[in-house]
């Protein structure tokens, strides 16, 4: 993962109000919605989405966040619900 999408992960956590709760796909949409080569480019070296989100999902977990018990539900990139990691920004 590049150093570029690393801090626009961190970047996007950290705009997450302290306390709140918020899931994988947020972050995962937030990027999308910001023109990323660099979100472009991870999922092209991993040849399949979920992997390349999988590793979105451990890079936000390093920043300052603890991961909440269980799964949220909400849509997927794709449009459909699904489980994904879930996080409470400190």
């Amino acid at each position: 993962m590049s150093e570029r999408l690393i801090k626009a992960i961190e970047i996007i956590v950290n705009q997450v109000p302290h306390g709140c709760i918020f899931d994988s796909h947020f972050v995962i949409t937030t990027l999308i919605k910001t023109p990323s080569d660099e979100y472009h480019r991870l999922g092209a070296a991993y040849l399949q989405t979920k992997r390349a989100h999988s590793e979105i999902s451990k890079q936000i977990g390093k920043c300052d966040v603890e991961p909440i018990k269980g799964n949220s539900w909400s849509d997927t990139i794709r449009g459909k619900p699904g489980e994904c990691a879930c996080w409470r920004r400190l």
